[in-house]
């Protein structure tokens, strides 16, 4: 079902039939919203969490004041209970975000393919907004909000597990036509996920293919892993438009 609840199209969209691109906001599938920040002085090794899921996990390290993202890592593992933090000897402080998603189930969410067009004038109040507590609604800070329209968040298309081990790839056919944004994990006997990296020779690898304006994805992995997870988001890796929240 994707007429239910409430939506928020982009600007100059009209939100009664915008498809899945131009829509903000829908409450008929996820965004990729954190359940868990934190962050460790280099060296921690586990980190226990109440999730009771596997989460979409990533990790940004910072030494000598400059940051950077090393993770989904292929040498990091994720499960229901544990996090692994990646350790690095240049590293000095280590941040952790753990996304309310579980990568470990299988899910389609609703797709709607309607051929919206922009019929309206920009209007810099628009949209919804929820602040964190104690925190002004008035606020120019995004940091100060739960959810807030003007900011798009990373939202979910579908999740695709296998579990076979003689079936050794997981394939998926997007409906939009764009590369979009996707993850890949493999599942190992003792339960814990790690990242599949992109197009390596190895084993396990991701792979994003294109055929005229169809899209497909899939994670081969090798008969020693009991399962993968293909993680699908709405959001295409390269726009052709310059976004930013204006107020």
């Amino acid at each position: 079902m994707a007429d239910y609840g409430v939506k928020v199209s982009k600007p100059l969209f009209d939100a009664t039939n915008a498809p899945d691109n131009s829509l903000l906001f829908s409450s008929a599938w996820p965004s990729l919203t954190i359940a868990v920040d934190k962050t460790f002085a280099d060296g921690s090794s586990t980190y226990t969490h109440a999730l009771g899921f596997v989460p979409l996990a990533m990790f940004w390290s910072t030494t000598g004041g400059v940051t950077t993202r090393y993770f989904p890592s292929f040498s990091t593992a994720v499960n229901s209970s544990t996090i692994q933090i990646p350790t690095n000897s240049a590293t000095t402080v280590v941040n952790m975000k753990l996304y309310n998603l579980d990568i470990g189930t299988d899910v389609d969410y609703p797709y709607t393919a309607k051929a919206g067009v922009a019929s309206s004038t920009y209007d810099t109040n628009y949209g919804i907004k929820y602040a964190k507590s104690g925190r002004d609604i008035n606020s120019t800070d995004l940091r100060n909000f739960i959810v807030h329209s003007r900011c798009q968040s990373p939202q979910v298309l579908a999740v695709k597990t296998q579990t076979s081990t003689t079936t050794d790839t997981v394939n998926y056919t997007s409906p939009n036509a764009y590369a979009a944004w996707v993850f890949g994990f493999i599942r190992k006997v003792t339960g814990d996920y790690y990242f599949a990296p992109y197009f390596q020779q190895s084993y396990p690898r991701t792979f994003i293919t294109q055929v005229g304006d169809t899209y497909s994805y899939s994670l081969q992995y090798s008969g020693t892993d009991t399962g993968a997870s293909l993680v699908v988001l709405r959001d295409p890796f390269f726009t052709s438009t310059y976004v930013q929240a204006n107020y």
